[in-house]
């Protein structure tokens, strides 16, 4: 490899660019489901009120 010339470096830089992005786009979903799932099941098991567990029971209370 030729240190002096810069496209092996850029490429291989480019090419991690590319993986940090893929990695990211895939795990903030999960992690923004997970977190959306956790609140609702600490809203439901935390809640002594059928309203504030379905949002459909509160509508009948």
């Amino acid at each position: 490899m030729v240190l002096g010339h810069g496209a092996p470096r850029d490429a291989t830089d480019g090419d991690q660019g590319v993986g940090a992005h893929k990695d990211g786009g895939f795990l903030m979903p999960l992690l923004q489901c997970d977190r959306t799932v956790a609140a609702q099941a600490i809203s439901i098991l935390g809640s002594n009120s059928p309203g504030n567990a379905d949002p459909i029971a509160g509508g009948y209370w």
